[in-house]
């Protein structure tokens, strides 16, 4: 499973078998929660999702409770970029799966006043067919 934060940062997590029954029913895909009483562990190689090298491993005293009034929004979908060459080094070493579906040929950036403000960036995407 993967769980996402506010600033789309992805964290690899993981709920023993036996553990299932307590979890299954409360968790539901696009809902933010407050978690806490988790274990943290160093992600196998071979399963690695996402680029940390740690993940959350739920256990009998992981506690959590749903938001009902989020900070902020949790986008529902994310991407990472890769160049050509991080893609082809991936190629049979068994620790990524990446998806391409297009390639990025021009980038556009507006910086905004004041600095809290997010910057916005505009990207043009050549789309596989």
């Amino acid at each position: 499973m993967l769980l996402m934060d506010v600033n789309s940062t992805l964290m690899q997590a993981t709920i023993n078998a036996n553990q299932l029954p307590k979890f299954r029913e409360r968790l539901a895909a696009g809902t933010m929660y407050s978690v806490s009483g988790f274990d943290v562990d160093r992600c196998a190689q071979n399963f690695k999702l996402v680029d940390s090298p740690l993940m959350i491993r739920f256990n009998d005293s992981t506690e959590f409770d749903v938001l009902s009034d989020p900070v902020s929004p949790i986008p529902a979908e994310g991407f990472r970029f890769r160049n050509q060459t991080k893609l082809v080094g991936f190629a049979n070493t068994n620790t990524q799966l990446p998806d391409i579906i297009g390639e990025i040929v021009a980038v556009k950036i507006t910086v905004t006043d004041p600095p809290e403000d997010k910057n916005r960036v505009m990207v043009t995407v050549k789309l596989e067919k």
